[in-house]
């Protein structure tokens, strides 16, 4: 799939900078994942490729590199601990993390909102 190359260059930037988020707003999952996949991934926009996994709250952390999953980590508060104990070059891809931030009468889960900051 070819990605707009001005956007790619952009959201590589973000990733040399170490922005600690960067929020992508969409219904298409499967789009935003192969974006952030073909960038992350290629050596023309960052030196040293990362790795990528992808997290919703079903399957927890899953390897994209490796296609293999991270077991234990479907609590929202166990795939930050996992991130925190990462100790590769890597992006984090969280799907469904934005129903914790109170949604739809949902109440904030305010203990995660906390250890994100940290």
């Amino acid at each position: 799939m070819m990605f707009d190359p001005k956007a790619q260059w952009d959201l590589a930037n973000l990733f040399k900078a170490r922005f600690p988020y960067v929020y992508i707003p969409t219904w298409e999952e499967k789009r935003a994942e192969e974006f952030i996949l073909s960038t992350a991934w290629d050596e023309r926009l960052i030196i040293h490729p990362r790795e990528v996994y992808s997290w919703t709250q079903t399957a927890g952390f899953t390897n994209l590199s490796e296609m293999n999953r991270v077991n234990g980590t479907q609590d929202p508060m166990k795939a930050f601990a996992f991130i925190e104990s990462c100790d590769r070059d890597a992006i984090f891809i969280m799907k469904d993390l934005h129903v914790f931030f109170g949604v739809q009468g949902r109440p904030p889960a305010y203990d995660l909102i906390r250890r994100m900051r940290i």
